[in-house]
């Protein structure tokens, strides 16, 4: 193996290639020369390739570059062998180069042939620029629909900023709505106390009690200043009866309506509410007027009349005179409340001052006693009742609403979905003014007037004044009216406020109690007697057994803020009108009140 190795360097064996050219120099340095340059341009490439390579890392034949550049390094050895066997015959080197470069120039082929079809698929310098075309377009299209979404992403949040501030809107405008049911609430809660205080005032002391009670819906109103005055003779003036004053006012003279203030005393005594917020912003027309009021201090000042049987008797102001400030307007409907309890006053301090004490508390201080217990009624029932006008309000002002934003389409289906909702809000409308003006007919003052009444009607029209109370109970109501039977002579307001006075007992009697699945029964049936027959039936728990003897006694009552007056004056009123109302049941499951009505004769 020795002398293999050494045989394979062996120069001695073989003879140099100059041989074969006869040592002629200018033969000799031909091929010296060609394939010196031949290396040196074979070694040159493989360097290019070299750098190329480490330039472009995204090239996809870097094998083939690499295999090819070995090939051009392995072809240029060669000619530097050919170079050195001109003079030293290393044949044996000479061929294992040209072996190993065989074997690299084959492996190189091979590669390329198993690239050819990728090479052949690599898209052409046109194609290229088609695809940069198409990709510059595609890139543009991208940007405009970008574009378009962050258009369509800020018409969206514009519009959700703008359907939020609408919910705000709504929902301040709501919060504003229920603040004003809520003072409203309170305020009659507030009427209704001070018209219970002075029922049960004596007359002895009864100008202390004016003036408590003008204080009170003074401050609450935020006045500074309240009277009550009576109507003189001549009708040109009223006369103070009773005054208040907040602590530290003083005015340059007190407020006096007389033939100075002729607006105003024409406007009371047509039975009209003056409410003036801003005195130097009002009767612009009428200067004289507007001087006396500044002279007499008032900055603001707002009238309510007196009126019995829709004449007016007298009025209370209430004025304002450090700084203007508008009346609360949720609370100018109410008004007129003031003015029932202090008209029942002034006739109660003239009818005393004619006929005395004793006279007065027969005939028509039961009739304002009844009037006022109605309107006590009323207020208990406030809260319930709001809830009830409150639902067909919302209702009507999401249905205005939604019309409102089908109108502008103009589409055909939308017009007739308008219609549909202009439907839906008459009839929340009806059904909200059906519970109002049975509340006004309830609370209004009146003269006693009988009509034909059907019970049966009158009754369930009665019973839609507790309909919300009774919800609130979570109580069943039940009612079952005979039909067709004959009418009654009776004053209906009076027999709707016996009816109301025994439910509303019920309801406050199961409520009390607790009970959760309370039923309130009612009924309306004819009788052998010629009457018809009015049962208030309740599943609560009875009336103690010591409390019966005195249920129907004035001034008698089983509740810790009741008077005692209701079940008197509604068996009062029963009897005026011919009939009985008495407890048929008092059973450990609950108490039934019923009373009598006689049928009306054919002559009426």
């Amino acid at each position: 193996m020795l002398s293999s190795f050494s045989q394979f360097f062996s120069e001695q064996t073989y003879i140099p290639h100059g041989v074969c050219l006869l040592w002629q120099p200018g033969l000799l340095w031909l091929h010296v020369l060609s394939d010196a340059v031949i290396a040196i341009a074979y070694y040159t490439i493989p360097l290019v390739l070299i750098y190329f390579v480490s330039r472009r890392h995204d090239l996809e034949f870097r094998g083939i570059f690499i295999l090819t550049g070995v090939f051009i390094l392995a072809c240029g050895t060669t000619h530097i062998m050919g170079v050195v066997t001109l003079w030293y015959p290393a044949y044996w080197i000479d061929g294992t180069i040209k072996l190993a470069t065989a074997l690299v120039s084959i492996c190189t082929a091979f590669a390329m042939w198993q690239a050819m079809p990728l090479a052949l698929a690599l898209p052409s310098t046109e194609q290229l620029e088609r695809a940069n075309g198409l990709l510059e377009h595609e890139i543009g299209e991208r940007h405009r629909a970008e574009a378009a979404l962050r258009d369509a992403n800020g018409e969206l949040e514009r519009r959700v900023t703008a359907r939020t501030a609408e919910l705000e809107a709504e929902g301040r405008a709501r919060k504003r709505a229920q603040d004003e049911i809520e003072r409203a609430l309170a305020f009659e809660r507030l009427l209704a106390e001070i018209s219970t205080s002075l029922l049960g005032t004596l007359q002895r002391d009864i100008n202390g009690a004016i003036r408590t009670a003008l204080q009170t819906i003074a401050e609450f109103l935020g006045a500074e200043r309240a009277a009550l005055w009576r109507l003189g003779t001549g009708g040109t003036q009223f006369e103070p009866t009773h005054t208040w004053v907040a602590n530290g006012i003083v005015s340059l003279r007190p407020l006096a309506v007389d033939e100075r203030l002729p607006w105003i005393v024409a406007r009371i005594a047509q039975g009209d509410i003056v409410s003036l917020p801003k005195v130097d912003g009002t009767l612009a027309e009428f200067t004289p007027q507007k001087r006396t009021l500044r002279q007499m201090g008032a900055q603001s000042l707002l009238m309510v009349p007196l009126a019995l049987d829709d004449a007016t008797i007298g009025a209370v102001s209430l004025d304002i005179v450090s700084v203007a400030r508008a009346w609360p307007e949720a609370l100018l409907s109410r008004l007129r409340l003031i003015g029932e309890i202090f008209g029942s006053l002034l006739v109660r301090q003239r009818a005393a001052e004619q006929v005395g004490e004793a006279k007065f508390e027969t005939g028509q201080f039961r009739e304002r006693l009844a009037h006022l217990v109605r309107v006590r009624t009323a207020g208990e029932m406030s809260v319930a009742i709001a809830h009830e006008i409150s639902q067909p309000l919302v209702a009507i002002k999401n249905y205005a609403l939604a019309a409102r934003r089908r109108l502008p389409t103009g589409n055909a289906s939308e017009t007739a979905k308008v219609e549909k909702l202009m439907d839906k809000i008459s009839a929340q409308a009806s059904r909200a003014g059906e519970v109002i003006h049975s509340l006004r007919a309830m609370v209004k003052m009146h003269q006693s007037e009988a009509t034909m009444v059907e019970v049966g009607q009158l009754v369930a029209s009665t019973l839609r004044l507790v309909e919300m109370e009774k919800r609130i109970a979570d109580i069943r109501l039940e009612v079952a009216a005979e039909p067709d039977l004959s009418p009654v002579f009776a004053d209906a307001i009076q027999i709707q406020q016996v009816v109301l006075n025994l439910a509303h007992n019920a309801i406050e009697a199961m409520e009390a109690a607790g009970m959760t699945d309370g039923v309130l029964k009612v009924g309306v049936v004819g009788t052998t007697e010629n009457e018809v027959l009015v049962s208030v039936a309740d599943s609560g728990p009875g009336i103690a057994a010591d409390d019966l003897e005195h249920i129907f006694d004035s001034f008698y009552s089983t509740k810790p803020q009741g008077l005692g007056v209701g079940l008197s004056i509604s068996r009062s009123i029963v009897e005026a009108h011919g009939g009985r109302l008495s407890l048929a049941s008092n059973a450990s499951s609950g108490s039934v009140f019923q009373f009598t009505l006689p049928i009306a004769n054919e002559g009426g």
